[in-house]
C-alpha cells in the first residue's frame, strides 16, 4: 500500500487551512427513502461527499473516502439495471 497524498484545495493547492463542513444534506430527504427504499437510500447517503472549505481562498469542494466511492459504485451498479427494468416494464404496460 502506498502513502496517501495530503488533502489540498483544488484551486490554490493549500492544505494547511482546510475545514470540514460535513455532508451537503445532513438531514436526509425523506422522499428519497420512499422512492429508493431504505437500503438504497443508505447507500446514496454513504456515497455522498464531505464538503470542505479552504481557509485561504474560500472554495468549497467535496471529498469522498474510499468507502464512499465503493458505495457510489454499488449504487450505480444496482440502480441503473433497476431503472432500465422499470422503464421496460412501463413500456410493456403502456402498449
Amino acid at each position: 500500500m502506498g502513502t496517501r497524498d495530503p488533502i489540498q484545495c483544488p484551486r490554490c493547492h493549500d492544505g494547511s487551512s482546510l475545514t470540514s463542513r460535513g455532508k451537503r444534506y445532513p438531514l436526509y430527504p425523506a422522499g428519497l427513502v420512499v422512492l429508493l427504499g431504505l437500503p438504497l437510500a443508505i447507500l446514496h447517503q454513504s456515497s455522498s461527499a464531505t464538503i470542505c472549505r479552504c481557509g485561504k481562498c474560500g472554495k468549497d469542494f467535496g471529498l469522498r473516502s474510499t468507502l464512499a466511492r465503493i458505495c457510489l459504485v454499488i449504487l450505480i451498479v444496482v440502480l441503473i439495471p433497476t431503472l432500465l427494468m422499470v422503464m421496460g416494464l412501463v413500456a410493456v404496460l403502456l402498449r
